[in-house]
């Protein structure tokens, strides 16, 4: 039985889509991570001039680097948002709750636990790729070096926060609304995961990726990926303090 509706009352307005889709395509979603890219290796150049004059090991070199190229994450989504007008909401930059993020933490915290497991399944199967796999990580963690609070900075705040602001609010985004959000997801977990330069570690990163755009989807905001990053990148620091004393 159909349902019916008063003479006077207009049918209910279809719902809209509720997906964190952006107003950019995929076109617009490519030149951003191509521009990116650029950025990134003026960067790079930059700082090897730079480095005929410090000290590459020092803290000031290291940290210089890496602040550099975090901050180069967030002028491409920041560029789109203003472009088209959208604003911040088509970043993912609203509806901020409590709920969204402590969900986010219980996510960060099971994919460190299931990198440990694979690492350990690694070490099972191929016990020199698990050791290859351990030196990546402990290469980017004394990247780091330094004193802890700059550290938990660096790895708990600014790349949680230029990481998601890229490849979630913009490259996810961008097209989530066009491909759907298994392509769109597997893909902008793929840059990430590449972008990190880390071989052995690729299929961990790769699942960070999904597990940070599915709670993207699921809570509409980039709280809920960004606290999966913090909380992911939080645990392993302080895995790391533990057992290196």
């Amino acid at each position: 039985m159909s349902e019916s509706f008063p003479p006077d009352a207009p049918p209910p307005a279809p719902q809209s889509d509720p997906s964190p889709a952006a107003p950019w395509g995929v076109r617009e979603t490519l030149l951003g991570i191509l521009g990116t890219a650029l950025l990134w290796l003026g960067v790079a150049v930059g700082m090897g001039a730079l480095a005929l004059v410090i000290d590459q090991q020092s803290l000031l070199f290291r940290y210089s680097l890496l602040f550099a190229a975090e901050i180069t994450l967030v002028v491409a989504p920041l560029a789109f948002a203003a472009l088209t007008g959208a604003g911040a909401a088509a970043l993912g930059l609203q509806r901020w709750s409590a709920r969204a993020f402590v969900e986010g933490l219980f996510v960060g915290a099971l994919l460190w636990g299931f990198t440990i497991a694979y690492e350990a399944l690694l070490g099972w199967l191929a016990p020199e790729a698990a050791a290859q796999m351990h030196a990546e990580e402990l290469k980017q963690i004394e990247v780091l070096a330094g004193p802890w609070p700059l550290m938990a900075l660096a790895a708990v705040v600014l790349a949680p926060i230029t990481e998601e602001l890229f490849f979630r609010g913009f490259v996810f985004a961008g097209l989530r609304g066009r491909l759907g959000f298994a392509v769109a997801s597997g893909l902008s977990a793929a840059f990430f995961a590449v972008s990190h330069f880390m071989g052995w570690s690729t299929i961990p990163l790769f699942m960070i990726g999904l597990g940070c755009a599915t709670v993207y989807e699921r809570r509409l905001t980039l709280a809920a990926p960004l606290a999966v990053h913090a909380a992911y990148n939080g645990v392993s620091l302080l895995a790391y303090a533990l057992t290196n004393p």
